[in-house]
């Protein structure tokens, strides 16, 4: 779980442009740095941002500050639910925040790809000597959060073809070793998917309460 990270932004003296980074080196990957943020912001208006490059994909409610230790109410993520195959986007969002009477909302919506050429997700399934590419094209949702005084509301959608190809085959646990894929969706056949989330948080002065549920519609997968 070690990590050392640095983030920045940084802003053209009396111009709506700004310019945001974020690169982290993980124990878990030996320290290989990886660039999470890149991005530039164009301020439209007092409520709404223009933002395009490499952000994360907004598939949770942890998802910005997931590398941020201190701003989570745990030692780390619970990685069934954070960890996945593809958590960043290449493309362009709209992030919108307004009030509507008593209630605070932020609206975002997004589209892009992203191409993982060295899956760790997959490492899991098939072998930490396996290399597996992954590719997320026509990404498109968003999310929108709800918050009013303890309680908050977020829920998330997004879209996209994907296709997975196991270059180094699949392990099998009884000879140790690799064999060849089978399966169509691992041989790089695209599918579409569907990704649902949503979270429901109170935080009174004496309770704290974290919610959070994932629905992958992913045929033949």
């Amino acid at each position: 779980d070690s990590k050392l990270g640095l983030q920045g932004t940084v802003k053209v003296v009396d111009s709506p442009i700004s310019i945001t980074s974020q690169v982290v080196s993980r124990g878990a990957t030996n320290g290989k740095v990886d660039i999470g943020w890149l991005y530039g912001s164009y301020q439209i208006s007092d409520n709404t941002v223009v933002q395009l490059g490499r952000k994360r994909l907004s598939m949770f409610y942890y998802s910005d500050i997931q590398d941020v230790g201190f701003a989570l109410p745990w030692v780390h993520l619970p990685p069934q639910q954070y960890g996945w195959e593809a958590v960043n986007y290449n493309g362009i969002n709209v992030l919108h925040k307004n009030r509507f009477g008593d209630w605070s909302a932020t609206i975002n919506v997004l589209a892009g790809s992203e191409n993982v050429t060295d899956s760790g997700y997959w490492k899991i399934y098939n072998g930490q000597q396996s290399k597996a590419s992954v590719k997320w094209n026509g990404i498109f949702g968003g999310d929108i959060s709800l918050v009013k005084d303890w309680f908050e509301a977020r829920f998330a959608y997004i879209q996209s073809d994907t296709s997975r190809t196991n270059t180094s085959g699949t392990w099998n646990s009884a000879t140790q070793s690799f064999v060849a894929a089978t399966d169509a969706f691992q041989l790089g056949n695209v599918t579409q998917q569907k990704i649902y989330s949503a979270a429901f948080n109170v935080d009174t002065n004496d309770w704290m309460i974290r919610s959070e549920v994932l629905f992958i519609d992913r045929p033949g997968a």
